[in-house]
């Protein structure tokens, strides 16, 4: 019996051009509408034909944050609510996940346990307030994602600005942390559906001799979805 299969994936962004890995690790947000579905089936359908070794990330710890801001409660509470929506995710998606049992699923709490990501956030933390360009690239992926909410409509007081910088950051230290260690440990690609991390494909970043070894060189791949009918005009765009 044929799967249905509605989407291509179309390669947006690529900076391990000419590298060769053999693993790749899809990141997985919680609130991204591009991360479940039949666009999850095309993604790990495409993925699994071209690397040897396939993983799926969960970020829902960090997705706490997200929650905190739209709800204004406590991390605590957030942190499980996180949880549950991961929970949610996985039973919403499992018809899919079931296809791929080679494909090993991984929640944040599972790779961060085995690592020393306390460690490593306080030394992010300790950077950002040590080191001006580190700051900046950090908050440019905050002033971003600001303007992107601004462009949808929303109004923004100062005060509601100050919280989402101050959620934001923690966010993306602890997405950072994480993927520095993982990254320390093996060779992959990062594979994302939709807009990464800027600082990570900003080559000023490199100038920052304080920067973790697994950030200098973090290999990324942006993707998006075409239904099978629309023609991909390039798959190899930098």
């Amino acid at each position: 019996m044929t799967r249905p299969f509605d989407y291509k994936v179309k390669i947006l962004k690529n900076s391990n051009q000419g590298g060769f890995v053999s693993c790749a690790h899809i990141g997985i947000s919680l609130n991204n509408a591009r991360h479940g579905g039949m666009k999850l089936d095309a993604l790990l359908t495409w993925a699994s034909q071209k690397y040897a070794q396939v993983q799926l990330d969960i970020y829902d710890d960090v997705h706490a944050y997200n929650i905190q801001l739209e709800k204004n409660i406590s991390y605590e509470e957030a942190i499980l609510l996180a949880r549950k929506m991961g929970d949610e995710w996985i039973e919403k998606n499992h018809s899919i996940l079931s296809n791929f049992p080679n494909i090993p699923l991984n929640r944040f709490k599972d790779l961060s346990d085995s690592r020393p990501l306390e460690q490593q956030l306080h030394e992010l933390h300790d950077l950002y307030k040590s080191n001006a360009l580190f700051a900046a690239l950090i908050d440019d992926d905050i002033n971003s994602f600001i303007i992107r909410l601004e462009n949808r409509g929303s109004i923004i007081s100062r005060e509601k600005k100050d919280r989402i910088l101050d959620l934001s950051r923690k966010y993306i230290l602890a997405e950072l942390a994480l993927m520095s260690l993982l990254n320390e440990q093996k060779d992959f690609v990062e594979i994302y559906a939709g807009q990464f991390l800027n600082i990570l494909n900003n080559p000023r970043r490199l100038l920052i001799k304080e920067l973790p070894e697994g950030l200098k060189h973090y290999p990324i791949m942006e993707v998006d979805f075409l239904r099978k009918h629309e023609r991909i005009i390039s798959q190899t765009a930098a």
